[in-house]
């Protein structure tokens, strides 16, 4: 069993405990990130996903961006804004916390990430270990740990994540 708590500093429910899950196990998530735990945890499993794509205006990416806040926010997810930078293009998406071992809800992003169009999800282990899940396939990809950089060395990178308190992130 795991025990379950909130583990997002900026939800008004941080640090409470919201429930007891039975662990499975998701063969292309354990594959691909070989330090994700099965046992009790203290943070959750992240997901970040856009609907932006290069084949449209900025206008329609912005509405795109704003729908696909609603059918997460609409299913029950913790969701944050975050500003991102994939292969040095710059852009907003949504970083999605969810119960550890719930890959019903894993499942339905990357169906999410078909829809609107995306190569790629990127999921992130309880101990940080970061996979871009591809919704095309049964690919995965072990990037690396994320971790906190400074903005200079974020601008270094060709991929890097900050979030609303301004911090910047990369897989590393």
């Amino acid at each position: 069993m795991t025990e379950v708590y909130v583990t997002n500093p900026y939800s008004p429910l941080y640090g409470k405990h919201i429930g007891t899950i039975m662990p499975t196990v998701d063969s292309r998530v354990i594959a691909a990130s070989p330090g994700i735990q099965t046992h009790s945890q203290q943070l959750q499993p992240l997901v970040i996903i856009s609907a932006y794509t290069g084949t449209v205006s900025e206008a329609e990416n912005m509405l795109r961006h704003a729908d696909l806040y609603d059918r997460l926010h609409n299913a029950g997810l913790e969701t944050g804004e975050v500003t991102g930078c994939y292969f040095g293009q710059r852009e907003s998406s949504w970083l999605v916390e969810y119960a550890t071992a719930d890959y019903a809800v894993l499942n339905w992003l990357l169906q999410l990430a078909a829809e609107y169009e995306q190569e790629s999800i990127l999921h992130i282990d309880a101990a940080r270990h970061a996979t871009l899940l591809y919704p095309y396939g049964n690919d995965a990809e072990a990037l690396g740990k994320l971790v906190p950089v400074s903005p200079q060395a974020a601008q270094q990178l060709d991929s890097w994540t900050r979030i609303k308190s301004g911090q910047y992130y990369a897989v590393l």
